[in-house]
């Protein structure tokens, strides 16, 4: 059987289809999930202790950290050559000449390794070169990357191939393809229709011990991905 290499692809934004194969699989991945933002942003933390009001976090977040390692002394070439690559992932895009004030958008890279996908900016690149030729090139260079989940808009999404990861109308990622997370306000039914499987929301509701489908709790992790046949 053929070894499942783990891959970076830019997906959105500069230098889109840019592909980076590892050429060792990573030994593990760390994935950390947070609250973000804070309900009454004016309002500032010593006001809020004053009148006793805790601080509500209003989303959800998840960060990937992973080291990865590339080698070349087999062909000899200088290892950058392929880290550099790695590179180009966080340049952001180029302003629009006709608006200044534009802010240039960080591209979204997809990290994938067989069933596990992140979507992400990476958000720090740390590259130690640990061993060079007789002439002084690099040949192994260790990459700690940090990446940010970040949901893709609409197009990139529809533009993907059926079941490669979770649709943006249903929250962001969380690092797994066959999961999603439940925002505020959403039911099994309408994830469900949107993962174009609405015909089975009972089925994913016995699957994933949901009592009340019409009610679910923010930040509520979902198998969607069951089989068609479950009894309904």
């Amino acid at each position: 059987m053929a070894l499942v290499k783990a891959y970076l692809e830019v997906v959105q934004g500069r230098n889109k289809g840019l592909k980076v194969a590892v050429h060792f699989n990573p030994q593990s991945l760390q994935v950390s999930y947070q609250t973000t933002g804070v309900t009454g942003a004016e309002a500032s933390v010593q006001q809020l202790a004053l009148q006793e009001v805790p601080a509500q976090r209003t989303g959800f977040g998840s960060t990937l950290s992973l080291d990865l390692v590339f080698d070349t002394t087999q062909s000899g070439q200088d290892v950058r050559n392929t880290t550099l690559d790695l590179a180009r992932m966080i340049q952001p895009g180029v302003k629009d000449n006709n608006n200044a004030n534009i802010t240039p958008s960080i591209p979204i890279v997809r990290f994938c390794w067989g069933t596990f996908l992140f979507n992400g900016n990476i958000q720090s690149l740390n590259e130690t070169l640990e061993f060079f030729s007789e002439q002084g090139i690099p040949l192994r260079a260790t990459v700690s990357l940090s990446m940010n989940e970040v949901a893709l808009d609409s197009d990139t999404v529809n533009n993907q191939a059926p079941g490669t990861g979770t649709q943006a109308s249903t929250g962001p990622a969380i690092g797994t393809t066959p999961l999603t997370m439940s925002q505020a306000g959403d039911s099994l039914q309408g994830l469900s229709g949107r993962a174009g499987v609405g015909n089975d929301w009972k089925a994913i509701a016995r699957a994933n011990n949901i009592d009340n489908p019409r009610l679910l709790a923010t930040g509520t992790i979902l198998n969607l991905n069951i089989p068609i046949n479950v009894t309904q």
